[in-house]
Order: structure tokens, then C-alpha cells, then sequence
């Protein structure tokens, strides 16, 4: 049935192109795919420079190329300073375009703009021995649009709660549930406790200094919008742009200048003056003071677990760590922190879409992605490995961390939706950006200078009207 299906959308889609006469490929057109293991071919794959950006590519290709020994797959990185802004200009580049590249769910309007995405729809119908119903539902329903696939998600993220086992048993208090989020109450009550009985222990660190002040070390390194400042926003009830797209008010002013924004500030401008939350954010990036064991919490995905475990530099790797849900924040319905998930698309007018389709399959398959969790830096977005209590991925993560600390990894996954898309997907990348910086900005601004709620006012305000005029920027 997938063949008959795709032969017809092939014959439209070919009729459609055929009077185009510029020499592409019909996009999402019959492709066999049942190929030999000897099938010879070649890819380009962009990937951002970061490390682990690098690492998981090198799982991928030597998955890929056990299976396929004869494609080459070539893969260049770009800085993450220039890799939004190369694609922006791909229509001009399509003969330096890559087959594959990294792609993150809010861009698939903007980029579908650009006509650089290949659907991916009509590829997974013509391929007999690959199915989307092998991959977590909400991973796919991040990079869907429009009831269309644009990405093929490659993990799946999260923003858990780490903390220091060594440190809660000095300051006597019980380890947080790894299967249970607390409220922000509960999270409160902890904190105060921990500051509490942490400055009465006399114990020291590893490295002989006393436990700081601070409960959880700083938020920095975890503050992009799907992870804690837009759900911490959304939580208590505030908009920056509705589905109907109105980002302002009737008087004009910012749909973000509101009492429920200023309500979820006043929160984090007192959990920086009680110093429960790190407020430094600039100078404490990475949770370094909870590397260190000056601090007992730190927020942040499974991505960094390696890094916290792994000995480096004057960093020793902490021993004995533990796992929660991050807390409820707000009052609202509960949005999941760090929700969502980010993969790779395909090319639109890619030469080498057979290839490129084999490696993007190879990537979610049950053998690359047991592999890639065992890295330590994502977690599953096959669903049968999420579901397998034996699973490689589980049994490394209790080796490295403890028995039961898989579960905030895949916790609330019902949930686990980027709220972020609901209104970037609206703009275009460069206000995207403009966004971001400004509630960043807005964020540190209040942690570090405010000691009022009026003087957490007027920064709102100000920075409102900046994210307003972002928005309204981009929808032009």
C-alpha cells in the first residue's frame, strides 16, 4: 500500500515539476530504497561546532557505515554564530547546500520560507522497512507542521534536577523524589532546609572549602526557551503572542507587560535575594559551584550528565549524585522544562536523497540510538527503547548515576511539547533571536539589580516593548 501510495504522489508530483525545467529532483518523489549493503554513494552533513554536537555525529557515521561501508559521509562544522545565518542565505548557496544538516523545530517555518526542506512524509511511505510509529509521538510532533514531517528527531530532551547526595546527608535533608516533580512549594521548603542545615555542618568539600550560601547553582547554562525561562514565564500564566497571532494589548503596549509576567520575576528576584538560585548568571556559567560541591542543585539535560561525572582539570567528577524532576513552578498547568527534541533535515533539492534518507533512517534505529544514550549526552526518541526496562541505556545510566534515576530523563513525556513553538514558529530567526536576547537580558537584569518589585516593573516594561517590536519585526 506505502508503494501505490507513493507511485501516485510521485506521478502528481512529477507533472507538477516536469514544467519547472530547473533541473531538481521532484522532491519526495519514488525512491527505492531497498538497496543492496554494498550501495555506493556520498553525503554532506552540517553540524554545529560544538562537542557534543561532534560526538554524536561520530556515533552516528560509525553505525551508518557498519551497515552501509560504501557511502561516505562527509560532515562540516560551523560555528553556531554562522550556522542560522548560512542557511538563511541557502537560496542563494543551493549548489554549496549540504543533504543533511541540524535543524531545531521553531526554524521549520521560517526555513519551509527559505524552500529548503525536504517532507519527509512521502520518504517514510516509500520505505517498506521504516515506520514513524517506532519513534516517541512527541519527539515527531516537535517537528511536525502543518501534518507534514520536516525533521527526523535525534534525542530527546529534558532539564532535570542533579544534586549532591554528599551534601544533602550533611545538611540532613531527605533526596527528592525521581519520580515525583515537587511543587514550588515543596522546592522552596528544600532549599531553605539545605541553606538551613548546610551552614551549620562543619563538614567541607573534597577540595577543603566550606559549602557556599547558594542552594542551586546558577540557572544560566539551562536559560534557552524551551528549558526554564519560558516555562517558568507560561506557568504563571503569561503570553508573548497568541495562536491568533496578537502580541499586544488595545492601549498598544506588550502582551508581555502583564501582572502574571511580573508575578513569575518577583519569584526569581526573591529566590536570588534569600540566595536559594544563584544571581550571578554571567560569571557562574555551567554550574561550576555545583562541580565543585559548593552548591547542592544544579538544573540541567541529560546532555551534560558526562560532564558532571567525568574528572577535568581542577574538576574531580562527582561521585555521588542524584536525579529529580524539575520542580512545578507556577500556579498554572505544569509545562514541561526542556521539552522537546531537535534532529536533521533533509535538503529539499538535495542529488543525493537516497543516501541521505538511509543515514537520517539509521539514526533513530534501535541499535544507533542505544548507542548515542549510552554516551551520556541524549536520551532515546525510539519509543522501544524507552519502554524496555533492560534496555543498554538504562542499565548505563544506573551504572554511572545510580539505580532509578532513568525516570526524570522521561518524565511527563505526554507533556513534553516545546511551548516555545507556539509563537516562534511565527517570526522570523532574526527576531527569534532578538527575543531570546531580551528576556535573557530581562532575566539577568532583575536577578542581579533588583531588590523591588517596582524596579523589576520597569525593567518588564522596557524589555516588553523591546520583545514587541522584535515580534512585530518579524511578522512583516
Amino acid at each position: 500500500m506505502k508503494k501505490i501510495l507513493c507511485l501516485l504522489l510521485a506521478l502528481i508530483l512529477s507533472l507538477g515539476f516536469a514544467a519547472c525545467g530547473d533541473g531538481n529532483p521532484p522532491v519526495g518523489g519514488d525512491y527505492d530504497f531497498d538497496v543492496p549493503l554494498d550501495y555506493a554513494g556520498e553525503i554532506t552533513v552540517w553540524i554545529q561546532s560544538y562537542d557534543y554536537e561532534r560526538k554524536m555525529m561520530d556515533v552516528f557515521k560509525e553505525n551508518f557505515n557498519r551497515r552501509y561501508k560504501n557511502i561516505q559521509v562527509n560532515v562540516e562544522e560551523i560555528t553556531p554564530a554562522q550556522y542560522r545565518n548560512m542557511l538563511q542565505k541557502a537560496s542563494s548557496l543551493s549548489s554549496a547546500m549540504p543533504d543533511v544538516f541540524w535543524v531545531s523545530p521553531q526554524f521549520i517555518g521560517k526555513y519551509n520560507d527559505l524552500d529548503i526542506l525536504m517532507p519527509l512524509n512521502a520518504l517514510e511511505e516509500s520505505d517498506e522497512s521504516f515506520s514513524f510509529d517506532n519513534l516517541v509521538e512527541e519527539s515527531l510532533a516537535c517537528c511536525r507542521q502543518n501534518g507534514e514531517t520536516w525533521i527526523m528527531p535525534r534525542d530527546f530532551n529534558q532539564v532535570v534536577l542533579y544534586y549532591n547526595k554528599d551534601m544533602f546527608d550533611a545538611a540532613g535533608c531527605e533526596y527528592p523524589s525521581a519520580t515525583e516533580a515537587m511543587s514550588r512549594a515543596e522546592f522552596e521548603t528544600l532549599m531553605a532546609d539545605l541553606q538551613a542545615g548546610l551552614k551549620k555542618s562543619d563538614r567541607k568539600n573534597s577540595y577543603g572549602e566550606v559549602y557556599k550560601d547558594c542552594v542551586v547553582s546558577a540557572w544560566d547554562a539551562t536559560m534557552t526557551w524551551d528549558s526554564i525561562i519560558w516555562p517558568l514565564f507560561k506557568s504563571y500564566g503569561a503570553e508573548i503572542i497568541r495562536e491568533d497571532g496578537t502580541y499586544q494589548n488595545a492601549d498598544g503596549s506588550a502582551l508581555f507587560d502583564s501582572e502574571a509576567s511580573l508575578n513569575a520575576l518577583d519569584w526569581v528576584m526573591e529566590m536570588t535575594q534569600k540566595k536559594y538560585i544563584e544571581a550571578e548568571q554571567a560569571t557562574h556559567v555551567d554550574g561550576i559551584d555545583f562541580k565543585l560541591e559548593r552548591s547542592p542543585m544544579y538544573s540541567h539535560m541529560r546532555c551534560n550528565m558526562n560532564d558532571l561525572i567525568t574528572p577535568n582539570g581542577q574538576y574531580k567528577g562527582l561521585k555521588n549524585i542524584g536525579i529529580a524532576p524539575f520542580p512545578d513552578l507556577g500556579d498554572q498547568d505544569s509545562y514541561y522544562v526542556g521539552s522537546g527534541c531537535t534532529g536533521y533535515s533533509l535538503y529539499k533539492y538535495s542529488k543525493n536523497v537516497v543516501p541521505a534518507w538511509l543515514f537520517l533512517r539509521s539514526i533513530v534505529s534501535e541499535q544507533t540510538q542505544e548507542a548515542l544514550s549510552q554516551t551520556g549526552y541524549a536520551t532515546p526518541v525510539n519509543q522501544l527503547l524507552l519502554d524496555d526496562p533492560n534496555a543498554n541505556w538504562i542499565k548505563y545510566t544506573n551504572e554511572k548515576i545510580g539505580e532509578g534515576y532513568t525516570e526524570p530523563f522521561i518524565y511527563k513525556k505526554s507533556e513534553a511539547y516545546s511551548h516555545v513553538n507556539e509563537f516562534l514558529s511565527k517570526i522570523g530567526i532574526a527576531a527569534q533571536d532578538s527575543v531570546y536576547q531580551d528576556m535573557s537580558t530581562l532575566y539577568c537584569l532583575v536577578t542581579d539589580n533588583c531588590s523591588t518589585r517596582e524596579g523589576a516593573q520597569e525593567y518588564l516594561t522596557s524589555y516588553a516593548n523591546r520583545i514587541r517590536q522584535s515580534i512585530e519585526s518579524g511578522l512583516k
